[in-house]
């Protein structure tokens, strides 16, 4: 298991970018390959929100209501 000395704090635009550096070929391409610890990846997903339109739309309206009062 990776200690903090040895493991880097990843972004979402520095994974977007490292997905980018992985699927261009030849010339330009930085990387072959990513590796993320099961670790990165369980806190990325803890950071991560994900809502669907209906509890986006729910959200907004109980914002407004709480403004209301």
């Amino acid at each position: 298991m990776p200690t903090n000395a040895n493991m880097a704090i990843v972004s979402n635009d520095e994974l977007r970018k490292m997905r980018g550096d992985i699927d261009k070929k030849g010339k330009g391409a930085t990387r072959e390959a990513a590796v993320l610890t099961a670790s990165d990846i369980a806190r990325m997903r803890q950071g991560a929100r994900v809502t669907s339109d209906v509890d986006a739309a729910a959200n907004k309206r109980i914002q407004e209501e709480q403004r209301a009062q």
